[in-house]
């Protein structure tokens, strides 16, 4: 069985460079987060995002995945004190 990593599925421009960030998700290939990600957006697999190259994906290294969750996380707990 193949190893699950996290990928970035996002809209490329017109020279396929990432220019919007769809979300992240667990998959075993690019092709596959593609097609998770489609689901999980339109409820069906055989979207745009699927059949056409204006999408993409890529890994996210977990070192990088959980630094970015915990300046998330952080920023966020700011919003849990009393501000009043």
């Amino acid at each position: 069985m193949e190893r699950e990593n996290i990928y970035r599925v996002y809209e490329g421009d017109d020279y396929g460079r990432p220019n919007y960030t769809l979300g992240y998700i667990k998959a075993t290939s690019t092709e596959e987060a593609r097609e998770k990600m489609s689901m999980k957006l339109y409820g069906n697999k055989d979207t745009s995002l699927v059949n056409t190259g204006y999408y993409g994906a890529y890994p996210i290294p977990i070192e990088e995945y959980k630094a970015l969750y915990e300046k998330t996380r952080k920023e966020l707990a700011k919003f849990d004190r009393n501000l009043l």
